[in-house]
């Protein structure tokens, strides 16, 4: 699954290059984790917004893009902020870039929802990916500073029932930071 994070993050890159970039700027900081009893809040590094983290799952940083792993390696998240005006632009680009991590994705009918009052749109889908069958996620959640919050989930076909309740908590926790 590791080789699945580094597949996924390069084309993350690009879509966020297609989508305008991602702005890293001085003015915004990451608060550190809060440990607290049904897991660690965690704040993602370019847009205001946080989420509690699974006792069990791992995150890590890098260039932005916030990454989050179930235990046993069955679910990989990305969370990526881009500059971007339109959920539908960007679900475009992230669609785009997808066929690249996943040759043979299909990706069922798009949603728009509100996830603890914020604009968002979402998809499921499936594919392959080195010959191993991968359910995948996505979401676009506009943050309240306007940029949006991509989300790539990717986990294996036979992931057991408690990485998916991890994976249901972490969307359902979503939330503006205060």
């Amino acid at each position: 699954m590791r080789a699945l994070i580094r597949m996924v993050s390069i084309p993350l890159a690009l879509a966020a290059a297609l989508t305008g970039g991602c702005r890293r700027g001085a003015e915004e900081t990451t608060p550190p984790p809060v440990v607290e009893e049904s897991g660690r809040q965690l704040h993602h590094p370019a847009a205001p917004i946080t989420l509690r983290l699974p006792e069990g799952w791992e995150s890590s940083e890098e260039a932005g893009t916030l990454t989050l792993v179930s235990p046993g390696e069955e679910v990989v998240m990305m969370l990526l902020a881009v500059e971007a005006g339109d959920l539908e632009e960007s679900l475009a680009a992230l669609n785009r870039e997808l066929g690249a991590i996943v040759p043979n994705a299909t990706v069922e009918e798009i949603s728009e929802v509100k996830i603890n009052g914020l604009e968002a749109m979402v998809a499921d889908g499936a594919g392959t990916l080195d010959g191993q069958a991968v359910s995948l996620g996505l979401v676009l959640l506009r943050a309240p500073n306007g940029r949006i919050l991509m989300i790539v989930g990717l986990a294996l076909a036979d992931a057991s029932p408690a990485s998916a309740e991890g994976t249901a908590s972490i969307l359902a926790s979503l939330q503006a930071a205060e």
